[in-house]
């Protein structure tokens, strides 16, 4: 059994492969690591230089071919093929610090958790900074810890690019993310938390996140066209976390509750962040009527925890433009 199965999903990665391949190929990571890079029938060569690095590197590196499903279908794809203990996704147009995945991997040989948090960097495309993000705080490392005991306490939330979940989690939960969709990074970081309880930190970051993309799926642009893709990861998480709330101790329901408030006040910013747009207006009024039709409660404390969404909510676009405009300065300041 390997010790860490990382997936690599990939859709007409041709440019991103032979770059970002390089800092896997260590022999320190061979024995314990597998690699399962994830071909999401692409168009391009992708799949021919992928079958390379199998090739050279069979007991190591396994390609899997499948018909273009989405970002989620190719998780769903790795979760069931999964042959390590612990299982970490990273992007193919990501990369990893190798150095801090070889200490990593040494790392995770005397542990037994359901979840390991780190930091990540994010470097961005235009420009090179490269930046360490830090997703909580007050921890002390190598310290094990009760994921209600910290939850909403030392972080509020987590990021795919910063957590190693236990593949046993995700397996025997039956832990299915949304496929054909974008933004389902947020069912995966979310769906297995009602069965995390023992959690530790890594110092180090592992994860090297390329930003600045204008193809990205989170510029604005890409959200505005993509908002059904949102609505409906919104609307996936809601149901699953009617149905699996009995299972969770408060802590955690409170938890869950304040990220998907936070997902759903990220789908009204979008809106907000591309006022100049003509039809932005009426699309959030309409997108606040669909938020309101698959959770009434939810609606109602979203308005609770962001009032500047309740004055989104009245018939002024007025309101609208002056709330974008005040947002967008903040966001400018900080």
């Amino acid at each position: 059994m390997k010790l860490l199965t990382i997936v690599i999903p990939s859709y007409n990665t041709e440019k991103f492969i032979d770059k970002n391949m390089a800092y896997y190929i260590d022999e320190r990571l061979f024995k314990s690591v597998e690699i399962l890079l994830i071909d999401d029938g692409s168009k391009d060569s992708t799949k021919e230089k992928a079958m390379r690095y199998q090739n050279e590197y069979p007991e190591y590196v396994k390609v899997i071919s499948k018909s273009n499903g989405g970002h989620g279908s190719v998780i769903n794809c790795g979760i069931r093929n999964a042959k390590g203990k612990y299982f970490k996704v990273i992007d193919a147009d990501d990369w990893v610090e190798t150095k801090n995945l070889v200490k990593f991997v040494e790392y995770l040989k005397d542990k037994d958790v359901d979840l390991i948090v780190n930091p990540y960097n994010t470097i961005h495309e235009v420009t090179k900074r490269k930046q360490k993000v830090v997703n909580f705080k007050n921890v002390e490392y190598d310290v094990e810890y009760q994921f209600d005991q910290i939850a909403g306490k030392y972080f509020k939330f987590l990021s795919l690019h910063g957590i190693t979940i236990r593949t046993e989690i995700l397996i025997q939960n039956g832990i299915r993310l949304t496929e054909d969709c974008f933004y389902e990074d947020f069912e995966y970081v979310l769906f297995p938390i009602p069965y995390v309880n023992r959690v530790v930190f890594f110092e180090l970051p592992i994860y090297n996140y390329l930003i600045g993309q204008s193809s990205q799926s989170v510029s604005d642009e890409n959200v505005l066209r993509n908002k059904d893709m949102l609505i409906k990861v919104y609307a996936e998480s809601v149901r699953y976390f009617e149905e699996v709330s009995s299972k969770m101790c408060m802590e955690k329901k409170n938890y869950i509750e304040n990220n998907i408030l936070k997902f759903g006040n990220s789908i009204y910013n979008v809106f907000l962040r591309n006022y100049k747009k003509n039809d932005a207006y009426n699309w959030m009024h309409i997108y606040d009527c669909k938020i309101k039709e698959i959770s009434r409660y939810y609606y109602d404390e979203i308005g609770k925890k962001y009032p500047y969404i309740r004055l989104c909510r009245k018939k002024s676009k007025v309101y609208f433009i002056l709330i974008a405009k005040i947002l967008w300065l903040y966001k400018r300041v900080v």
